[in-house]
């Protein structure tokens, strides 16, 4: 049985978090990101407990003040759903890659294999 995204729980699953920093990562280079836990906020962020053997950090914020961050759109576009069955306990693959349209110059793509 699915069960939507526990949006109440705003208690955070670790006590001790460091923010994972995407923008840290070389262009074009995959990493996997294993989410374990994903909430939202009582001001409406989205937040991810993750784990990556090759990134540092284990909060991965993926709507935050100024809206959907960090390839938020392109990894619900991947899933397709709003149930967390689909997300946690999931590794994914994400990658920084020149953008033309992004103010930073670069985006962030998820996919399910290296590409």
């Amino acid at each position: 049985m699915l069960t939507s995204i526990d949006w109440g729980n705003n208690s955070p699953t670790n006590t001790e978090t460091q923010t994972m920093k995407l923008n840290t990562m070389g262009m074009e280079v995959p990493h996997t990101i294993k989410i374990l836990d994903m909430r939202m906020t009582d001001g409406g962020y989205i937040v991810t407990t993750v784990e990556s053997p090759t990134l540092e950090g284990n909060t991965l914020w993926l709507k935050g003040k100024y809206g959907l961050q960090n390839g938020a759109l392109s990894l619900m576009n991947l899933v397709g759903s709003n149930e967390s069955a689909d997300y946690i306990d999931k590794s994914f693959f994400v990658k920084k890659e020149a953008s033309e349209k992004s103010m930073s110059g670069y985006r962030y793509v998820w996919t399910e294999d290296i590409e």
